[in-house]
C-alpha cells in the first residue's frame, strides 16, 4: 500500500470549501477536478498545467479564501515544489486539509523531511499547540509509512485531551501489533483502563482480533455499552440532538473522510461562545467524560426560567481513512452500527437529527463501506433498486406504534441532491417535521454550514419558546 493509492486525487470531501463563480481563471478549471467524469477531469488537469505562473498563484491562494481549490490543484498535479509552503500552513489549518495534501505528495525525496517534522511533533511534552485533526493526519501518515514511534510518544498520545487523538493512537498501535511489534502491547491495557467507553470497547475488539489471552477478563469486558444518554435532573429541561456522519468514501480512491469531518465540526462545537465562535448558539458544548460521542450544552436559566440542557450525540461511521483496511477490521461494523443507530434512534427520540454523508443515488443514508461491483466501483444500480437507507428511514418514520414518541421537529439530510432523492417520500410520512435538504452537489463545509445554521435556529427557537412560556 502506498500513500498515492490511499489519498484521492481530489480532497473535496474534507477540504474547507468556498463557493466560487465561473471566472475563466485557474479556479474555473479547478472546479472540474471533482464530481466530474474522467475525461472532464483530464481536460481540467491539462488546462491547469497551461496556466502561466501557476505555482506562484497557488502559493498565494493557499493562504486565502480559495485554499480549498488551491489544495485540490496541488494534490491533482502533484506539485511538490509547494511542499514547504504546505508544511508551514499545516499547523494552523484546523480542517486537516493541508496535512492530507502533504500526505499525497510524499515520495522518496521528501519522505525524510516529513517524517522528521512529524516525529518532532509527537515528541512534544506538555501543552502542544496543535489541532487534533493535524495530529491525527500526521500520525496516520507515519503509520502508513511504517514509521515506529517511541513507546513514550504513543503513550503521550493515549493521554491526549482529544478522544479522537486517543482513538487514532490506538489505531496506530493496532497496525504495528498486527506486524508482531509487541512492544506496544501494554498500550492496549492502558486503553482498556481509560475513558471514554468507546476507547475501551475498541481496545477489547483489538485484543479479540489479535487473539491475546493474557489480560484480565474484567478489563477486557470493560465498556460493553457506550451508547447510553445520561440521565438529566427533572428540574432541567433537556433536548435531544443528533448528528450522524455516514461512511464518506472517495471511490475509486481508498480514502474515507468522515472521521476528519467529525473532528473538525467537534472542535468548533466545543469552542467557548464568543466573537470567534462559529455561531452564537452552536458553541460552548462540553464533552461527557465517559461517552466520547456525547456533548452537552447548558444554558443557564433565571429565577423564573428553567435551565436548558441540549444533548448532542455526534458520530462518524469509519474506523480509519483506508477503505480497504476498514473492510478487514472487525471494529468497522461497530462504528457503522453506532452511527446508524444514532441516526435511526434519532428519528423517533430526538428533537433534531441530521445525516451528513453520501446519498448513494437514492440508496442512502449509508453508514457502511459501500457495496461494490466486480470492477470495484460503487454499485449504484443496486442502491437505486434496493434503496436500503431510504427504506429503513421511511419504515421508522411511518411507524404508528404507541411507544413511538413522534417525529423529530427538524430532520436534515445533508447529502448530494437530497431534495430530489428523498424529500417527496419523507414528506409523505413525516408530518410537521421541518426538512433540511439540498438540490445541489454538496462539499464538506457546505453540509456543515447547513447543519450548523439549522441547529442554531433550532436552539434559538427552543430558548425563545421557553421564555414565552415563562412569561405567560
Amino acid at each position: 500500500m502506498t500513500l498515492k493509492t490511499l489519498i484521492p486525487a481530489h480532497l473535496f470531501l474534507i477540504l474547507a470549501h468556498t463557493s466560487f463563480g465561473w471566472s475563466g481563471d485557474w479556479s474555473s478549471f479547478a472546479l472540474s477536478l471533482s464530481g466530474e467524469s474522467d475525461g472532464v477531469r483530464a481536460r481540467a488537469v491539462a488546462d491547469l498545467r497551461a496556466v502561466p505562473n501557476l505555482n506562484e498563484v497557488l502559493r498565494k491562494e493557499i493562504f486565502g479564501p480559495k485554499r480549498a481549490l488551491a489544495l485540490d490543484v496541488i494534490t491533482a498535479l502533484k506539485l511538490r515544489s509547494l511542499l514547504s509552503d504546505l508544511l508551514r500552513l499545516a499547523p494552523v489549518d484546523d480542517t486537516g486539509a493541508t496535512p492530507l495534501a502533504i500526505a499525497s505528495l510524499v515520495d522518496t525525496h521528501n519522505r525524510t523531511q516529513i517524517v522528521r517534522i512529524y516525529r518532532e511533533l509527537f515528541a512534544c511534552r506538555g501543552p502542544c499547540p496543535f489541532f487534533p485533526v493535524y495530529q491525527i493526519v500526521a500520525l496516520e501518515t507515519l503509520e502508513r509509512l511504517g514509521e515506529v514511534l517511541p513507546l513514550t510518544d504513543v503513550k503521550s498520545l493515549l493521554r491526549s485531551r482529544s478522544y479522537e487523538v486517543r482513538i487514532a493512537a490506538l489505531n496506530y498501535v493496532r497496525t504495528f501489533l498486527r506486524k508482531k511489534y509487541w512492544v506496544y502491547l501494554p498500550l492496549v491495557k492502558m486503553a482498556l483502563q481509560s475513558n471514554p467507553t468507546q476507547l475501551r470497547l475498541q481496545a477489547r475488539y483489538l485484543l479479540k482480533e489479535l487473539k491475546v489471552q493474557s489480560f484480565d477478563r474484567d478489563l477486557i469486558k470493560a465498556g460493553e455499552s457506550p451508547f447510553i444518554l445520561r440521565e438529566s435532573s427533572r428540574a432541567l429541561q433537556s433536548h435531544d440532538l443528533r448528528i450522524a456522519f455516514g461512511y464518506k468514501d472517495a471511490r475509486p480512491a481508498r480514502f474515507v473522510g468522515d472521521r476528519y469531518e467529525r473532528v473538525y465540526l467537534l472542535e468548533q462545537l466545543i469552542k467557548p461562545c464568543g466573537a470567534k465562535s462559529i455561531d452564537q448558539y452552536v458553541c460552548g458544548f462540553e464533552r461527557d467524560l465517559w461517552d466520547g460521542d456525547l456533548l452537552v450544552k447548558k444554558v443557564m436559566g433565571s429565577l423564573s426560567q428553567p435551565t436548558q440542557l441540549f444533548y448532542l450525540r455526534l458520530t462518524s461511521a469509519s474506523v480509519s481513512p483506508d477503505d480497504i483496511d476498514n473492510r478487514k477490521n472487525p471494529y468497522q461494523k461497530i462504528m457503522s452500527q453506532s452511527s446508524q443507530d444514532n441516526w435511526i434512534n434519532g428519528l423517533t427520540a430526538a428533537d433534531a437529527v441530521y445525516y451528513i454523508g453520501h446519498s448513494r443515488d437514492g440508496g442512502g443514508p449509508d453508514f457502511a463501506p459501500p457495496r461494490l461491483t466486480q470492477a470495484n466501483h460503487v454499485d449504484y444500480a443496486w442502491y437505486q433498486r434496493v434503496r436500503p437507507g431510504l427504506t429503513g428511514m421511511l419504515s421508522v418514520l411511518g411507524k404508528k406504534e404507541p411507544q413511538k414518541t413522534g417525529h423529530p421537529k427538524v430532520l436534515g439530510i445533508l447529502s448530494c441532491v437530497s431534495s430530489k432523492l428523498f424529500m417527496k417520500q419523507i414528506v409523505e410520512v413525516s408530518g410537521e417535521t421541518e426538512l433540511v435538504t439540498t438540490d445541489a452537489l454538496l462539499y464538506y463545509t457546505d453540509a456543515l454550514n447547513m447543519t450548523v445554521n439549522s441547529l442554531s435556529k433550532f436552539i434559538f427557537k427552543t430558548l425563545a419558546a421557553s421564555a414565552r412560556r415563562t412569561r405567560t
